[in-house]
């Protein structure tokens, strides 16, 4: 049998009569059910009736043929589509002169019933599959039209035509949008006059809400109309290229993934060849900046620094530094190119995987302003590498360039702003931190102070867990604010000064800090400030440490202050005496009264001296009120026993009120019978052990009832018995941690208490056993202490080698834990105790940590510095054994990572 594709020919071979054809036709026609070889059947007779056409040169009625098409579109399929598009070209050229009214209202009709998208399909959206599947089919069919009308050389009017056939884009469909932007849209320019696809397009384009990534594609897709070459068929004159969001969008690509890049760039050569082509000027702006322009005398000059852009770019993209770095010369040659375009090349340079690459592009980028936030994002994320800072030559000229940049106002407070949003390495933090504190403009000028005093909030936040670089960045931030931020408002300086931690600095720095001569030499506050200051020292704890330094460097009447904390301690006696009030209802007023005291303590002022007198009448209300809380049905969470005793402690530890001996003892009383009753809530007793931890280190309670403290052996069993018989409900981790830690505590407090005639009882060691089994890392520290103390008195009844072992894993746990420094602090304090050191059996235990410290050099350094420490403070005559350590140290040359030198 012959190939289908022959068939015509063999049909015209046999020279048919027409109306043999017509009638078969027709018995195929009248069917109400196609299947696949009725079609093909029926495009074979088709083409044979148009072959008879051509023949002899005329046409035929097509009405019948028409009206079949009518009923073909109506079970239009994935599986029939080619077929019917055959057919309806076809039967449309059997009668020319009809062509283009029947395509218009097949075209109409087609469109009209299309089921187009209203707003964009987010990624993420359920996929109506039949409806793309749907449109796609009607786009085939409407392309099988117009393709006929075109090779009939005709075209089609279509001036009210309302469709929104651009709406296609709207869809996350990429095959239906492929066939719409390569197949429909070329037919619809060539064949449909009156509707402008491309122009509606573009207005589509440049309404879209993110319109980079379809833009592309779109404007990629459609190059050869938007941006027609010389060469190119095409005689249209684009306008796109002298409009700015044609080039924002450009832009936006070459900020954006390497598939945007590459057709970015693509479109950016397009249109420079096409500025080239059509011999005009450009000069096109976006919110008053030049984004681009182009001088047509200066061609030849122009192209040249193009390419030298896009060869910068096609660099970059490389991973090697032997590419990338001979590019960055070129920049030399972009000079006279928008800052835009630059930054361009700096968003994909300042992300290199080089750091050499990238601190040539940063040097590169510093010698321009910054604008914009995104701007000081890209800046500030690629400054955040230590290996950045590895040379001292480097880091140096990196800084001074810093330092001048920060000279504008706008860029500083861009940076500023922008600080928050990184998530900082120490290093570069604390660098970066430098560079702002010897910045000298004043921010006030430009900027509100609601607006600063944020910010500068916002970068105190900033988290770093190096607690020593921390304190440094801290420093260098006040200096910022003593140096840049004069003026401000005295409750912004309120807010403000708290998170500095001033009370934590030498006399030396307190005495240079910008910040705190600017505070002690300009009176901020006018007399009708004060009694409000006053209100904000008693009401928050963050006020207290501003409120004082101010009276301690001004001459302000305290009677107002005075009159209020004697207020607060009447309302405190009032709920004391009151046996059902809510306790909880004088909570603030206790936390603000023991934090006053604690923070007046220096009485270097006259002022503060009558501060600290007045609130240290409050220890006795204080204490009762301590009671009336452990009696209360109410317990304090552990988030509010930590605020308590913040400042209750050190008030505890420091005051000697004669009239509050007896309240003291009756507190610490309460607190054994509340450890005691297995019946009381853990929540209770958590508060119980917060408090006789306390006052185990109360002058009070040492000199006048050292007599009613607990035994070791007593303690103990106290302890015991709580934790056997407490509930399901107080068997909650957390909490039993909380318990074990405080414990802990206690008895390292006992332990010092009864040093002189100190005696350990069997169940010591379960007990420590059971503390580093069931308790938190917070436990550790108290161990550790209690067991220097303890062991010389164990002696042979610990296995020293296995609680150092254990000791060691647990510690190791720690290496993110801010308990870790401390621990194995107290850890070396263990292995280098004399009374150990003169025991010859410990000789090669001892030795094996040292050498496992001086060997963990490289990756920890503190334990080396305790070690070496301790080792500094021997005698070496008594202790012969550690001079090996002492060699180890001396010979070892660890050689640090370049994060940690």
């Amino acid at each position: 049998m012959l190939p289908r594709d022959d068939l015509i020919s063999f049909m015209d071979l046999l020279d048919l009569d027409e109306e043999v054809v017509d009638t078969r036709l027709a018995a195929i026609m009248e069917k109400s059910n196609f299947i696949e070889n009725h079609l093909t059947n029926a495009l074979h007779l088709l083409k044979y009736k148009q072959l008879i056409n051509l023949r002899e040169d005329c046409e035929c009625e097509n009405d019948k043929e028409f009206y079949f098409v009518s009923k073909l579109l109506s079970n239009l399929q994935e599986d029939n589509v080619e077929n019917i598009c055959k057919i309806i070209k076809v039967v449309l050229s059997l009668n020319p002169n009809t062509l283009v009214s029947k395509s218009e209202h097949l075209v109409q009709q087609i469109l009209w019933n299309m089921e187009l998208p209203s707003q964009p399909v987010k990624p993420l959206m359920s996929i109506n599959e039949d409806q793309i599947t749907k449109v796609i089919l009607d786009l085939k069919v409407f392309s099988s039209i117009v393709e006929a009308v075109i090779n009939n050389n005709d075209v089609l009017t279509l001036p009210f035509l309302e469709i929104p056939l651009e709406n296609v884009l709207y869809s996350n469909d990429d095959k239906l949008k492929g066939y719409f932007l390569t197949k429909t849209v070329p037919l619809f320019f060539k064949g449909v006059h009156g509707y402008g696809i491309l122009d509606r397009i573009w207005k589509h384009l440049i309404h879209l809400n993110n319109k980079t990534e379809i833009g592309l594609r779109t404007l990629s897709c459609l190059s050869d109309y938007y941006l027609p070459s010389v060469n190119s068929e095409i005689t249209l004159e684009s306008e796109i290229v002298f409009k700015h969001q044609f080039w924002e969008i450009i832009l936006e690509g070459l900020m954006s993934d390497i598939t945007n890049r590459k057709m970015s760039m693509y479109l950016a050569k397009r249109a420079l060849d096409y500025l080239t082509f059509l011999k005009k000027d450009a000069l096109i702006k976006s919110q008053d900046n030049i984004i681009f322009k182009w001088n047509y005398k200066n061609m030849d000059e122009q192209k040249v620094m193009w390419d030298n852009f896009f060869i910068v770019l096609d660099s970059l993209e490389e991973k090697q530094s032997n590419i990338a770095l001979p590019s960055l010369r070129l920049l030399e040659t972009l000079k006279d190119m928008p800052e835009c375009w630059l930054n361009c090349i700096f968003n994909l340079g300042l992300k290199h995987d080089n750091t050499q690459v990238r601190l040539k592009c940063i040097e590169n980028r510093l010698k321009f302003k910054i604008h914009i936030a995104s701007e000081a994002n890209t800046l500030l994320e690629a400054l955040n590498d230590t290996y950045l800072f590895d040379k001292n030559t480097d880091y140096n000229m990196l800084k001074n360039t810093l330092s001048n940049v920060f000279s504008d106002i706008k860029t500083l407070m861009c940076i500023l702003t922008t600080m928050p949003d990184i998530k900082w390495a120490p290093v570069p933090l604390f660098h970066l931190s430098e560079v702002l504190a010897s910045v000298r403009k004043d921010l006030l000028s430009k900027y509100d102070q609601a607006s600063i005093s944020k910010t500068i909030l916002n970068i105190l936040k900033i988290s770093c867990n190096n607690i020593l670089i921390r304190k440094a960045v801290l420093v260098n931030i006040s200096h910022l604010v003593g140096n840049c931020c004069r003026g401000l408002h005295w409750n912004e300086y309120l807010n403000l000064y708290s998170h500095f931690q001033f009370d934590m600095y030498t006399e030396e720095s307190r005495n240079s800090n910008p910040l705190l001569m600017y505070l002690k030499e300009n009176t901020l506050l006018l007399s009708d400030d004060i009694q409000p200051l006053f209100i904000l020292i008693t009401t928050e704890v963050k006020n207290i440490d501003f409120g004082l330094f101010y009276i301690q460097t001004h001459p302000v009447e305290v009677t107002g202050l005075l009159t209020l904390i004697n207020k607060m301690i009447s309302n405190i006696q009032d709920i004391n005496q009151r046996q059902f009030a809510d306790k909880m209802e004088c909570f603030d007023e206790v936390v603000s009264l023991t934090n006053i005291y604690s923070k007046t303590t220096r009485k270097n002022n006259t002022a503060i001296e009558n501060i600290n007198l007045i609130t240290a009448t409050a220890y006795k209300t204080i204490l009762e009120y301590l009671i009336s809380v452990l009696r209360s049905d109410k317990y304090l969470s552990v988030q509010e026993i930590n605020i308590l005793f913040a400042g209750l402690k050190p008030m505890i530890g420091n005051l000697s009120d004669y009239n509050s001996i007896e309240t003291v003892l009756q507190v610490y009383k309460s607190c054994i019978l509340m450890l005691g009753d297995s019946q009381v809530d853990l929540e209770a007793k958590i508060f119980s052990v917060h408090i006789l931890s306390a006052l185990l280190t109360s002058p009070l309670m040492i000199e006048y009832h050292r007599h009613e403290i607990l035994s070791i052996e007593n303690f103990l069993k106290l302890t015991k018995s709580g934790l056997v018989d407490s509930s399901i409900k107080e068997r909650s981790g957390r909490l039993k941690n909380i318990l074990y830690e405080k414990y802990c505590e206690i008895l390292y407090n006992i332990i010092k208490i009864n040093k002189t005639n100190l005696k350990v009882p069997k169940e010591f060691t379960s007990f420590i056993d059971n503390a580093v089994e069931c308790g938190g890392y917070g436990c550790l520290i108290w161990i550790l202490k209690i067991m220097k103390d303890v062991i010389p008195i164990l002696d042979h009844e610990l296995d020293l080698s296995v609680f150092l072992e254990k000791m060691w894993k647990e510690i190791e746990e720690l290496k993110t834990n801010n308990q870790y420094i401390k621990c194995i602090e107290e850890f070396v304090n263990i292995i280098t105790e004399n009374s150990l050191l003169i025991k010859p059996e410990y000789n090669n235990l001892f030795l094996s940590y040292w050498h496992k410290i001086i060997e963990y050099g490289p990756l920890k350094n503190s334990p080396l510095f305790f070690l070496t420490r301790q080792i500094n403070g021997k005698d070496l005559s008594k202790y012969s054994h550690m001079v090996y350590a002492l060699c180890d140290i001396l010979l070892y040359c660890p050689i640090p990572r370049k994060d940690q030198r």
